[in-house]
């Protein structure tokens, strides 16, 4: 029984770590190219950010990535309204700039797609876009921005690395804690302790993910920080019980 537990322990401890490591890595991916994106090509200021805007988190060197944004009249008259967007050519100065005018009837929502590669990165990592939405009349000025990661790597999408990374972070805490956890039947203040530290571990990088992908990069950055915090806390822990 002791060998079969401590088989279990050592799994679950690899497993675990393996699913911190891609997880926080993925989110930190996520979270940098937002970072970055926010001081892309902000000469305009916008009275709201766009929320409609989504982009994905990385695109492969052979791939064309797809980034989308709605527009919608609110109003109860038709209007004009002027779109702005602001696509990196290789470099953080260099940049391409295309103007739109979209008629909408009230109530009317109008669904934009803009295409972008590798080539148009910066230093070969990262594609920054901006799309921004003039004023028109009462309808308020949006902006947002975006940075999409390129990989060099073929046979995969940038979409489906990013939901296998996601699948090992997900697969890779739970079930290792779970394992680490069941590998100790009779569990003292110490076991239970280091235990509550990997959940809090483990909750803090499926979090910084999550956020993450849904580019919030303000909240991401303070969660990196905070699970920084408690990841030295659990080396320290290690460290005293050896």
């Amino acid at each position: 029984m002791k060998i079969n537990d401590d088989l279990k322990r050592r799994i679950g401890s690899i497993l675990f770590t393996i699913g911190a490591i891609v997880g926080m890595t993925l989110a930190i991916i996520a979270i940098w190219g937002d970072l970055e994106a926010s001081l892309f090509a902000t000469a305009m200021v916008a009275d709201e950010p766009m929320r409609s805007l989504r982009c994905p988190v990385m695109i492969t060197a052979e791939e064309t990535g797809i980034v989308r944004a709605s527009v919608s009249n609110k109003s109860e008259r038709t209007v004009t309204r002027s779109v702005r967007t602001n696509i990196s050519l290789g470099f953080v100065t260099l940049m391409q700039e295309d103007s739109d005018l979209i008629t909408l009837a009230p109530g009317e929502t109008r669904q934009l797609s803009w295409e972008v590669t590798e080539a148009d990165s910066v230093w070969g990592r990262l594609v920054l876009l901006r799309v921004h939405l003039l004023r028109s009349g009462l309808l308020p000025s949006q902006s947002s921005a975006c940075g999409i990661m390129t990989v060099n790597v073929t046979g995969f999408t940038g979409n489906q690395i990013v939901a296998m990374m996601f699948f090992i972070a997900l697969t890779g805490i739970g079930v290792g804690g779970w394992l680490w956890r069941t590998s100790h039947p009779i569990a003292n203040d110490q076991v239970i302790r280091r235990f509550w530290r990997m959940v809090l571990l483990g909750t803090l990088v499926l979090a910084t993910l999550i956020v993450g992908l849904a580019g919030v990069w303000i909240v991401g950055v303070i969660l990196i920080l905070a699970t920084i915090i408690v990841l030295l806390s659990l080396f320290a822990a290690a460290a005293h019980s050896h």
